[in-house]
């Protein structure tokens, strides 16, 4: 069933970022980067279906580099600007279902692709595997794939496993 969507999405960090533990040079600040998509389409969604369809002519795509101890060339923004605007078309898959007798296991992915009209796509996935092993133990499996030519022009990967304890406290 289709129906008119818009989307804004809003992405950052809110510490400092550095090259490495044992190196200190600043490579990301809070908005230096930050992200912001802005959309207007169409999305699919039947129900029942684990897939959600958002398929927009019409997106915007800004980089901010806000903060001047970061080189906003390292994010594709020009020398002596602060923003990178683009506009084009994009494309948003997700997926998510779960697993097992208890659903113990819920898997997602979310494909997103944003077509500057100059320059290569940008492309983001994102999977995430939630595990509950027993009723207090659960395990997380991220993986993140990115690519945006504007900023570095090679495929960056994010991976990540957590395992944890979990309690639900019963409001009695």
């Amino acid at each position: 069933i289709w129906s008119y969507s818009g989307v804004v999405s809003f992405r950052s960090q809110f510490t400092d970022g550095f090259k490495s533990r044992t190196d200190e040079t600043l490579k990301s600040a809070f908005m230096a980067p930050g992200y912001l998509d802005v959309s207007l389409g169409f999305t699919y969604n039947k129900k029942g279906s684990p897939f959600h369809i958002t398929l927009s002519p019409i997106s915007g795509n800004m980089i901010f580099v806000k903060d001047e101890r970061i080189d906003p060339t390292a994010y594709g923004v020009e020398e002596g600007k602060t923003t990178l605007n683009q506009a084009g078309p994009s494309i948003n898959v997700k997926f998510e279902d779960k697993y097992g007798q208890k659903d113990n296991i819920q898997y997602r992915s979310t494909f997103y692709s944003f077509s500057n009209l100059s320059i290569a796509p940008t492309v983001r996935w994102e999977n995430t595997i939630d595990i509950k092993a027993t009723k207090y133990l659960s395990t997380q499996i991220y993986v993140h794939l990115y690519y945006n030519k504007a900023e570095i022009d090679k495929l960056q990967v994010q991976s990540m496993l957590s395992v944890g304890l979990t309690y639900t406290f019963k409001n009695k």
